[in-house]
């Protein structure tokens, strides 16, 4: 026999059970189990960077731009390209929300900016 729950919507009380083995109290509800955070400087604008020149197995990276950067940061895979005239990738700027990229590595995952030392912060969840 499962667990019974009631729950109140308006005027109306309804009562929910779930199946005995679905109710898992303190469960998290997720599969990461390591964190791992950084900053990356662009080297050279207009050439596409690793986030991470080592392998480091990741589920998800969120990246953004970091607030003091002056112009655009474009995030994607190896051809990622960002220059006053063209851009390949996704495109971020100062103020922009943060970018989330599921992944399997975060080697995988290349950068490019407008502008020599732009850098981008990132969490590697693993």
């Amino acid at each position: 026999m499962g667990k019974f729950f009631k729950v109140s919507i308006g005027d109306s009380d309804v009562a929910l059970q779930l199946a005995t083995g679905t109710f898992a109290a303190g469960r998290v509800g997720h599969d990461v189990s390591t964190i791992v955070d950084g900053r990356v400087t662009l080297t050279t604008a207009g050439v596409a960077q690793q986030l991470s020149t080592v392998s480091l197995a990741a589920k998800y990276a969120i990246i953004s731009p970091l607030y003091t950067n002056t112009g655009i940061m474009a995030v994607g895979g190896s051809t990622v390209l960002a220059t006053a005239t063209q851009a390949r990738g996704v495109c971020l700027v100062t103020g922009d929300p943060p970018l989330t990229v599921p992944c399997t590595d975060l080697s995988n995952i290349y950068f490019n900016g407008t502008f020599a030392n732009g850098t981008v912060t990132y969490i590697a969840l693993g």
